[in-house]
């Protein structure tokens, strides 16, 4: 599955940011379930989960700006479809019946 498909057959694979650091993130979330809740070292370790959630959203947004500054720089138009999948399979289904 790709992330973004241009006309020229550029195509840009889907990361997986949250994928990768699944089990980062629930080893951080098993310790911060068996500490006592609002002790010292439940508030260090759930400090440490924001800190990767936030790791995780942060790259996310700097592939977002990457693949759409590289995408400007190629181009000199760029359209967006926003198609209605669902509705369009709908349409075509219920055309065939």
């Amino acid at each position: 599955m790709s992330f973004v498909a241009t006309s020229n057959g550029m195509s840009v694979k889907r990361p997986k940011f949250f994928v990768d650091l699944q089990r980062q993130l629930k080893s951080l979330q098993q310790r911060v379930s068996r500490k006592k809740i609002g002790s010292n070292n439940w508030r260090r370790a759930t400090a440490k989960v924001a800190k990767l959630h936030e790791h995780i959203a942060n790259t996310r947004k700097d592939f977002h700006w990457k693949v759409a500054h590289q995408l400007c720089d190629q181009a000199k138009t760029i359209f967006v479809d926003n198609l209605n999948l669902v509705g369009l399979s709908k349409q075509c289904l219920g055309s065939i019946v």
